[in-house]
């Protein structure tokens, strides 16, 4: 069985589904992100290794790292097989984020589902855009 099942504790919505992440569907997403084919399939192959570290979507952070360096264009690949692409032309305060996602949580949502939601309103103060990659 996978050690990351086994932990006592381990949130259940950060568990990576390999199965997913090593199909063509999931390949065939990032032919979506942009025109060109080589960046694409140098973006799949990085998003592979990426998701040893990944836990959700776009933060605060990733926003504000997209304004502050002036990146085309971010992207985020989520362990559950969700890809993200997002634009940040305005600083997010971090702390306004945090807030946001804790409040959906107190709702019931999922870690993962109170950020999306949390980006949903985001985008409605902020000068962000954050989509979902689908095929």
């Amino acid at each position: 069985m996978n050690a990351e099942l086994q932990r006592k504790g381990r949130n259940k919505d950060t568990i990576i589904n390999h199965a997913y992440i090593e199909s063509g569907d999931y390949r065939k997403k990032f032919d979506y992100i942009s025109g060109d084919k080589k960046l694409n399939r140098l973006i799949y192959d990085l998003s592979k290794k990426m998701l040893n570290h990944c836990s959700g979507p776009p933060s605060a952070e990733d926003l504000n790292c997209n304004l502050k360096f002036k990146y085309e264009l971010g992207v985020v690949c989520c362990h559950d097989g969700r890809i993200f692409t997002y634009i940040s032309n305005q600083y997010v305060s971090g702390l306004y984020h945090n807030l946001l996602v804790g409040q959906y949580e107190k709702l019931g949502y999922s870690h993962v589902d109170a950020q999306i939601e949390a980006l949903k309103e985001i985008q409605e103060k902020y000068d962000v855009v954050v989509k979902e990659v689908l095929l």
